[in-house]
Formats: structure tokens, C-alpha cells, sequence
């Protein structure tokens, strides 16, 4: 049976840095923590975070930046020294389920599960591969470990070898690769956003085979050597042993051996000439947790300010299926501000009616993420952000866009300024959609 987590103990985690708890809701929290992996999971996630506040070291082109500390220092330490005896009064096994804590600095630093680590790093001049993690980037080097989670990008005219620690598994992956590494319950996944992989997979569980994921189909692997290649379709060649490919474009599914290989283009060329674009404008947007009436022909990103993007589209029926959603947004010139840099998330939730302040309150519990971007926002130029199509349904669709803490902040135009915000839909249908 799957185990969910009580959404009052995760509140209560959440509202563990933002107020003093009453002593029963302390005991509360204790008693959830000593029962619920999971949520020590998430008490820990959150200690680390706070910390970060105070200590943001952000390595982007070279740069260090330093940002000023919140308010209430002093008693959100103490509250992080509180954290800390908590954990401390659990145990070895307690903090071993899942996460293992050090201190530092009067704090918690958090560590991620190691799954692999980087056997051979080749990079061009001035070019740096780096991996994201719950919107924390590093620079990976030989010999660094790769974290269940992380989002790594390999550089141009560059090459990375990663291996598994568990069995040895090889994956190569070449210039302008990007992909993520997730571990589920001890089963590998990957998931290839673009470039091309070659793999040398140990024998696997039979109840936990390998799963390569693209945008357009999955590879799943039980121990043999492939190749993976994702530009505009999905593409692989079997070297050795034996790989089920499933085609998500069409629902096939194949049974790959050695020699032999498979692709979508076919199904992709069949789809694309079947499909229509649609191009669609929010029906409602703001800034939330900012004074309605001021600034409406923009949209502020700021985690400082705690400033996040509501966007409302009511798609009416789709006729099909999506087979890419991109959004975009056109960066403004706002007061002194010319762009920003960082890493967004946008997240699609469900359409409740909720005022914005409480759509954003409930992200991370009612929310599923559905787009990241990590890079610079650059003034007059527009930044599109592919979401995963399966996201879109018909009628209101409801997205909120934030920003990782440590970022810097930007604007976008709104419905009511100059070039409002724009989904583009790519429908596998013969009708037109949308304007």
C-alpha cells in the first residue's frame, strides 16, 4: 500500500521556521517524525533550506554572490538549533532512513543519497558541467557524486562517465547532453531531456528493470548495452541483450535485441502532419502576494520579496492530444530592473477557485512541477519554457511560476501589457485550436 504522508504534519513542518509551535503542536510534530520517513524527509529538506538563506554561494559564470540576511536571524537559528535536537533525540536510525546531517556553522547541511559518481569528465575551455538539486546548482568534477534527483547538464565539445556505486552500471553521455537521475525504491531511472547516451547496464532485478524515459518514449532495460539519442524524435540501437521500447506517440511497444533498432520518427512525422498549433492567452494573471491595482501590465518573479506568477488559460476542449506545450514570456524593463537569473519552477495546479495567495501557500503539496528552467532572463527577449504535455487538460489550466531562493529577480508582461504571455499548443488532430 502506498504510504501518504498527513498534510497537517507537513504543515506543520513548513510552519516550523515561520512561527513559534504550541507545545502540543511540537509534540505532534515529534510523534510524526519518529513514525514517518517521509516526512523526516521533508523536516530535513527544510532545515537545510533555512540555513542556505543565510549562506547562498551561487556559482554562475564564475561569480560568487552574496545576498543580505533575512530578518529575525537570531530566532530562526534558534529555531535551527531546535531542528537539530529534534533530530539529535531520534537516533542514528532515524537520521539514516533517508538523509545523513552533519553540523556546521550552528546549522544543518543537508546530503543527498549518492547513486553514482562521475568516473570521467572531459570539458571545453571555460564551460563548466553542473547539476541542479531542489533548485541548489554545483559544479561536478571527476570523482564527484551524483544525487538521487539531480538535473545535470553536459556542455558543449564536452564528454562525461558516470557509474552506479550500487552494481557498476556505465552510462556515457555526449556534448550538449541533458538529462536527470532518479532513484525509485532501488530501480534506475533516467530521464534523456536531449542529447545522446550510450549505456552498459548490470543485470538488473527483474522487478526493478532500468527505465530510460525521453519526451516521446522509454526504454526499459533488465542488463544489456544501448545507445539513446533524443533530438526531434527518440532513437535507439541495441548493441547487446535485449530492450523493450515504448513508443508513447503511438502505444507500441517492441521488443529490441541486439543488432536491431527502433525510433519515432515515423510516428512523429504521422503526428505532426495530423497536428495543428494554438496559440492561447491567460484569461486571468498576477502577481502574487503583490497590491492588486499597481503595476498590472507586469508580473514579478522574486523570492526575496516572495513575489511568484499566477497564469489562468482556459483551453475550452482540446479535440486531441498535446504533444508539446511551450510557454512564453516576454522579459520587461521595469523601473531600474533589466533581467534577472535563477532558477523557475512552474507548477500546474488544480483549478479551485483559490484566490492566489493560497494557490501559491499550497504548491508544494497540491501542485506537480512541470517545467524548470535555469539560466538568465534577459530584458526585451522572450524565455520559453517547455511543460510536459501531460499536464494540459481541457478547460482552466492554472500555472504558477517561482523562483529557487538565491535568484535574482525579474518582469515579465502581463495579459494587459504590451506582449501578454503565451501557451502554444501543438494539438495531434486535424482541426485548429485556440486564436
Amino acid at each position: 500500500m502506498t504510504h501518504r504522508t498527513d498534510k497537517r504534519l507537513v504543515h506543520l513542518v513548513e510552519e516550523y521556521y515561520l512561527r513559534d509551535l504550541a507545545p502540543e503542536e511540537i509534540a505532534e510534530l515529534q510523534a510524526g517524525l519518529d513514525a514517518d520517513p517521509d516526512l523526516r524527509g521533508r523536516f530535513m529538506d527544510a532545515s537545510g533550506e533555512e540555513w542556505l538563506l543565510h549562506h547562498v554561494r551561487h556559482a554562475q559564470a564564475a561569480q560568487i554572490l552574496h545576498f543580505e540576511p533575512r530578518h529575525r536571524q537570531a530566532a530562526k537559528f534558534r529555531r535551527i538549533a531546535a531542528a537539530a535536537a529534534i533530530l539529535l533525540t531520534m537516533g542514528t536510525l532515524y537520521l539514516s532512513t533517508r538523509t545523513e546531517v552533519r553540523h556546521g556553522f550552528s546549522a544543518l547541511v543537508l546530503q543527498k543519497t549518492v547513486v553514482a559518481k562521475i568516473d570521467d569528465l572531459a570539458i571545453s575551455a571555460d564551460s563548466q558541467a553542473y547539476a541542479i538539486n531542489e533548485g541548489r546548482r554545483r559544479t561536478l568534477e571527476p570523482g564527484a557524486s551524483v544525487w538521487d534527483g539531480d538535473y545535470i547538464v553536459v556542455p558543449a565539445s564536452s564528454r562525461m562517465s558516470l557509474r552506479y556505486v550500487d552494481d557498476g552500471t556505465r552510462l556515457d553521455l555526449a556534448e550538449s547532453t541533458v538529462f536527470s537521475v532518479y532513484d525509485n525504491g532501488g530501480a534506475k531511472k533516467i530521464r534523456l531531456t536531449r542529447g545522446h547516451l550510450f549505456a552498459q547496464v548490470a543485470k538488473q532485478q527483474p522487478d526493478r528493470p532500468m527505465r530510460l524515459v525521453s519526451k516521446d518514449a522509454e526504454a526499459i532495460v533488465i542488463g544489456t548495452s544501448f545507445e539513446l539519442l533524443v533530438e526531434e524524435f527518440t532513437q535507439l540501437l541495441v548493441h547487446s541483450g535485449c530492450v523493450r521500447f515504448i513508443n508513447h506517440l503511438d502505444g507500441s511497444s517492441t521488443e529490441v535485441s541486439a543488432g536491431m533498432a527502433a525510433d519515432t520518427a515515423a510516428a512523429r512525422l504521422y503526428n505532426d502532419a495530423r497536428a495543428q498549433t494554438a496559440v492561447h492567452t491567460p484569461t486571468y494573471d498576477e502577481t502574487i502576494h503583490h497590491r492588486r491595482g499597481i503595476d498590472q501590465d507586469f508580473i514579478g518573479i522574486d523570492p526575496k520579496r516572495n513575489l511568484s506568477g499566477l497564469l489562468k488559460f482556459d483551453l475550452g476542449p482540446l479535440g486531441g492530444m498535446v504533444s508539446r506545450a511551450t510557454l512564453r514570456l516576454r522579459i520587461a524593463h521595469k523601473d531600474s530592473d533589466w533581467g534577472g537569473a535563477g532558477t523557475l519552477r512552474i507548477y500546474a495546479m488544480p483549478d479551485t477557485g483559490a484566490p492566489g495567495w493560497e494557490i501559491s501557500r499550497n504548491v508544494r503539496t497540491a501542485g506537480s512541477e512541470v517545467a524548470h528552467y535555469t539560466g538568465t532572463m534577459e530584458q526585451g527577449k522572450d524565455l520559453e519554457l517547455e511543460i510536459d504535455p501531460a499536464a494540459i487538460r481541457d478547460g482552466m489550466n492554472v500555472l504558477v511560476i517561482e523562483m529557487d531562493k538565491g535568484g535574482d529577480d525579474f518582469w515579465f508582461y502581463s495579459s494587459e501589457g504590451e506582449t501578454p504571455p503565451r501557451l502554444i499548443l501543438v494539438v495531434g488532430n486535424g482541426e485548429q485550436q485556440g486564436e
